[in-house]
C-alpha cells in the first residue's frame, strides 16, 4: 500500500467538500422551487445541474485520492474558476470559496504532493 502525503489528502478533501457543498445547494433549490409551488422554474434545472456538477467533481476527488492523470488538471481548473467565482459572488460566500481554492491549490502544488503524484500515476 502506498502512503499518500497529508498534501493529497487535503486537495481531495477540498474537492469532495466542494462536491458536497454542489450537493447541498442543489437540494437548496430544489426546496425553495417546491416552497414558491412552481417546479417547473428554473431553479430545479440549476438543481439538477449542480448535483451533476457535484458528482462529477466527487469523481475529480476520487481521481486524486487515486493519482489518476486527468484528476490533477480537473482539479486545478475547478480551483482557477472556484477563485473567479469567489471574487463575484456575495462576501462571505465569496471569501469562502476563495480561502478553499486556495487551499486546494496549495495542496496540489506543495513539492511532496507533485513528487509523489508523478512518480506514483497508474500504480494503484
Amino acid at each position: 500500500m502506498i502512503t499518500r502525503p497529508l498534501g493529497l489528502f487535503v486537495a481531495a478533501g477540498v474537492v469532495a467538500l466542494e462536491a458536497l457543498a454542489l450537493a447541498v445547494i442543489s437540494v437548496v433549490f430544489v426546496v425553495v422551487a417546491i416552497g414558491a409551488g412552481n417546479l417547473g422554474t428554473s431553479l430545479v434545472a440549476l438543481a439538477v445541474m449542480f448535483l451533476l456538477l457535484g458528482v462529477c467533481l466527487f469523481g475529480v476527488a476520487l481521481g486524486l485520492f487515486r493519482m489518476r492523470r486527468w484528476a490533477r488538471p480537473a482539479s486545478v481548473a475547478w480551483q482557477v474558476l472556484m477563485v473567479l467565482g469567489g471574487f463575484a459572488a456575495g462576501q462571505w460566500i465569496g471569501v469562502v470559496a476563495i480561502v478553499l481554492a486556495a487551499l486546494g491549490l496549495v495542496s496540489l502544488f506543495l513539492p511532496s504532493v507533485v513528487r509523489f503524484y508523478e512518480a506514483n500515476l497508474g500504480r494503484e
